[in-house]
């Protein structure tokens, strides 16, 4: 049975998809059903109408194929819509709802878009960076500074934020700075234009640089840029000039000859000046023997030093050694630059005696022996004007006759051009059968024979001594110790004894015998005889002793043999005598104490018995004498009183009277 009465039942959307992709700036077709659930064929067609609603994000312009339709009870009308996202920059998803519905009943559905872009490509950055080019201020300068930062990426990429970092000053204890911000978000294509504040904090003259930089916060290489701005700063300040030589400080000529010298006036001013200062150039002293030629005026720039000649050529007919001040000179601005330059003339020839320079000791020493012999190296120089000839000197040598010696130049004859200088060497041997020691002058003279002709002082002398000396000493040989311990001492002693080695020349006898520390080489004493002892040894400790015997003239015995070095291991001390010291010394200490309680004992016995002798008579035996005294008054009293009264007399003056 068929009902007659038609339910309503809501209406459906079906997606042929549940996503649907779509690229940036471009369009898509979304197909989708509507359907009615109604069953009842005595349902009346239902009148649809369709929307659709997005992200606020999404710009979209949807059109559909219809917006208004009808669907029967049961039916299934098949819809198309056009998706656009024309204004949709950022890839991602999005979400679309589709609604349909009549007479207040609605119902919707939801579909899921991803956006897609062509792929983004990151470009350098655009970063100008302007500075004035000048501040005519040295107090409190201030200017700023103009940027302008430009994202130039493809405008499909994202936003990116940049960054402006502190700048860096090239005298940051005179300036500060500060960016108007920090921080700039730029859309591909789109700029931004930051200010740099500069402000002066001390007096400055000079060029500042100032170097900025712009870096992506994304680490985008492509993002980041710095630049470069240079800012003369203050006004121009001029110091004091310099004046240096660019060849050396003094130079010799002879007589007519020309010298020149080249100085560089050097400037100190600072990058703020421009023009160029004049400077006087003048001479002191002035002299009529020089002809002087310098310019008179100089024109220097700024960081240009400006370079001048000054030539001096030789009038007089004589030798001269002057000293020349060069000036420059600027009255405006008060400065003044100076130098000193020197000149030495040589005037006609003029002979000078040579000199003989040394070049080894002027005293040698040397063994006896079959081959002793010495050489002597000395340096000679003809100290004659430039404008002289060449010398030739004769060169002699002499020992004074000393019997066995034997002197030799190493030239007969010297020839020297004027200041030139040449070497020379003196050979001396020694007849072997000359006996040491023996000490002795050896003399070399050079003398010019045409200037002695023309009796002309231009010769020269030099005079060197030569010493003949025995043989070094031979070392001591056999050398022996004994250790023992001294009497009364808490260290051990070692006593060295050895055989003195005979020599072949008697003056070389020893005098004398050094004992050394091997390990050390300090000399810790020295004997005359064949033995030394040494004391405090330290027990346990090894000694190495090295004795050396030293002639009459000072010599050393040599020290690289080892028969004359031993070494010995200091042993225990001997501490019985010690100990018999220390019992005496006790025994000792013990009787005068003994003897010394004794006699202490008896002077107290003496002082106490003569205290005692000494009491006084009590008051109540006084008086029982004075009462016998009255009573017995007679003829007879005086002696009964005596005898009572020598009752009470003390001992010892009893004694007294008596004797």
């Amino acid at each position: 049975m068929t009902p007659n009465r038609c339910a309503r039942n809501p209406l459906t959307i079906e997606l042929g998809s549940a996503s649907v992709n779509v690229e940036s700036r471009s369009s898509a077709l979304v197909p989708l059903t509507v359907v009615s659930s109604d069953t009842n064929p005595l349902c009346p067609t239902r009148h649809v109408s369709l929307a659709s609603q997005a992200d606020a994000t999404f710009q979209r312009t949807m059109q559909f194929t219809t917006a208004m339709f009808d669907v029967p009870p049961g039916g299934r009308v098949a819809v198309a819509a056009q998706l656009s996202a024309q204004s949709v920059l950022l890839p991602g998803l999005y979400n679309v709802s589709f609604i349909t519905g009549d007479d207040g009943n609605t119902h919707s559905a939801l579909l899921s878009v991803n956006v897609w872009l062509d792929p983004c490509e990151y470009r350098n950055v655009y970063f100008r960076f302007l500075c004035p080019t000048t501040q005519d201020n040295t107090t409190a300068a201030e200017f700023t500074c103009t940027t302008l930062v430009l994202n130039n990426d493809k405008w499909n990429c994202p936003t990116f934020n940049f960054s402006l970092p502190p700048v860096v000053l090239s005298a940051p204890q005179y300036f500060t700075a500060r960016w108007s911000t920090s921080t700039l978000t730029l859309f591909p294509r789109l700029y931004e234009r930051p200010s740099l504040e500069v402000i002066q904090t001390a007096p400055f003259a000079g060029q500042l640089t100032i170097t900025a930089s712009v870096y992506s916060t994304a680490f985008v290489m492509e993002h980041n840029a710095t630049k470069e701005a240079r800012v003369q700063v203050g006004s121009c300040v001029r110091g004091q000039p310099t004046l240096s030589l660019y060849s050396p400080a003094s130079s010799t000529i002879h007589y007519g000859g020309t010298t020149t010298f080249r100085l560089a006036l050097e400037p100190d001013d600072n990058v703020i000046c421009s023009s160029s200062v004049t400077y006087t150039i003048t001479l002191l002293p002035t002299t009529a023997s020089f002809v002087v030629s310098a310019p008179a005026t100089l024109s220097v720039t700024p960081y240009a030093p400006a370079t001048f000649d000054v030539t001096f050529t030789s009038q007089a007919d004589v030798d001269e050694n002057v000293t020349f001040t060069v000036v420059a000179t600027n009255e405006e601005l008060l400065f003044r630059a100076e130098t000193e330059v020197r000149v030495l003339v040589h005037g006609p020839c003029k002979l000078r005696p040579p000199t003989i320079t040394p070049l080894t000791p002027l005293f040698l020493t040397a063994v006896a022996g079959p081959a002793s012999h010495g050489t002597y190296f000395l340096n000679v120089t003809n100290n004659d004007l430039l404008a002289c000839p060449q010398t030739t000197f004769a060169v002699t040598t002499t020992s004074f006759n000393v019997l066995g010696v034997t002197t030799s130049p190493s030239v007969s004859t010297l020839p020297l051009a004027a200041g030139a200088s040449a070497l020379l060497s003196v050979s001396v041997s020694v007849a072997e059968n000359t006996q040491p020691p023996m000490s002795f002058a050896v003399v070399l003279q050079l003398s010019d024979l045409a200037a002695v002709q023309q009796q002309v002082a231009h010769a020269t002398t030099a005079q060197m001594t030569y010493t003949l000396d025995c043989h070094q000493p031979k070392p001591p040989t056999n050398v022996t110790a004994t250790q023992f311990t001294p009497r009364f001492s808490l260290h051990t002693a070692v006593r060295l004894r050895w055989y003195a080695c005979a020599t072949p020349v008697d003056c070389c006898a020893p005098a004398a015998y050094d004992v050394y520390d091997a390990e050390t080489g300090h000399l810790i004493g020295e004997t005359t005889s064949r033995e030394f002892t040494h004391e405090g040894l330290r027990e346990g400790h090894t000694y190495s002793y090295a004795v050396r015997v030293r002639d009459s003239i000072g010599a050393l015995s040599p020290d690289d043999t080892c028969s004359h070095v031993l070494a010995v291991t200091a042993e225990a001390p001997d501490l019985t005598a010690f100990g018999l010291l220390v019992g005496l010394c006790v025994g000792l200490s013990l009787v005068v104490a003994v003897f010394a309680s004794i006699a202490v004992l008896i002077v107290v016995c003496v002082v106490v018995r003569r205290r005692q002798g000494r009491r006084q008579v009590q008051p109540h035996d006084e008086t029982r004498a004075v009462r016998a005294t009255r009573k017995h008054n007679s003829n007879n009293a005086p002696a009964v009183t005596q005898s009572v009264t020598e009752a009470y007399v003390p001992l010892d003056e009893r004694q007294r009277g008596e004797s």
